[in-house]
């Protein structure tokens, strides 16, 4: 639950990078955090990515892609909450407005893929196939191959 963790060594391992596509959230409104919570690590994810020291001959920033996750779905888990549902079913207007804030890439995966109705928050391999399918539009405009 804190990306900001692994990120730099992601950054440096795989650069050069053109696109930086950043889907998280939903584990932390599993754990009882709030919207702004999820929001204000996104802020923190995208500074990051923005500040990296890339060591590469010339300075440069990937393109970022926001992705917000599928609300979470009520399910049999008690943890699953009417609430939790509720601020996960928020979560994609607080990342559009970020992304919008940010000037960086945003794509809304609830509308594409639902979070599965076996845990309430995971995807299902069909889910997960359509977001994939999904994702290729805003990516390929990301990286100016449409």
């Amino acid at each position: 639950m804190n990306g900001g963790r692994v990120l730099p060594v992601l950054l440096h391992s795989h650069a050069p990078l053109d696109l930086v596509v950043i889907m998280l959230g939903t584990n932390d409104l599993y754990e009882g955090l709030d919207v702004g919570h999820v929001r204000d690590g996104l802020m923190r994810l995208v500074e990051i990515v923005r500040h990296h020291p890339f060591r590469l001959p010339k300075p440069c920033c990937p393109d970022i892609l926001l992705v917000a996750p599928p609300p979470m779905t009520a399910c049999a888990d008690p943890d699953v909450t009417d609430e939790k549902v509720a601020r996960s079913e928020a979560l994609a207007g607080d990342i559009a407005s970020l992304a919008l804030r940010l000037e960086v890439g945003f794509f809304d995966a609830g509308q594409v893929a639902r979070a599965s109705a076996a845990d309430g928050y995971h995807l299902e391999a069909e889910d997960s196939r359509a977001l994939g399918i999904a994702l290729r539009q805003p990516v390929a405009t990301a990286l100016g191959l449409s």
